[in-house]
């Protein structure tokens, strides 16, 4: 029982590092315990949210389209962490993943 408590502890933080990427991706991966968390999520959370707040500039020219991508990232990311799988978003995840 312990073993899918610690699973379902992970899944759970993997899920909350995407909460308000970048700060909740940094928050997981400094102030819980390495054991607890799933760096590759919280790694690919950060360079997502930096990556989004980047393209924000853009958002002024294609509004609704940016708005649009960014929430659906942002619940595939949530809900594919809380599964327990790692996916890979383009660019972000690759670099989590060299890093983990």
């Amino acid at each position: 029982m312990g073993d899918e408590d610690e699973r379902a502890q992970r899944r759970r933080l993997a899920a909350l590092s995407y909460l308000l990427m970048p700060v909740s991706g940094l928050v997981v991966r400094y102030a819980t315990d390495p054991g607890e968390r799933d760096e590759f999520h919280a790694l690919q959370s950060v360079f997502l949210g930096v990556g989004l707040l980047l393209l924000f500039p853009v958002a002024g020219f294609v509004g609704e389209l940016y708005f649009s991508a960014a929430i659906a990232v942002w619940v595939v990311a949530m809900l594919t962490a809380y599964n327990g799988m790692a996916f890979e978003f383009p660019i972000a995840g690759p670099l989590a993943r060299e890093r983990t």
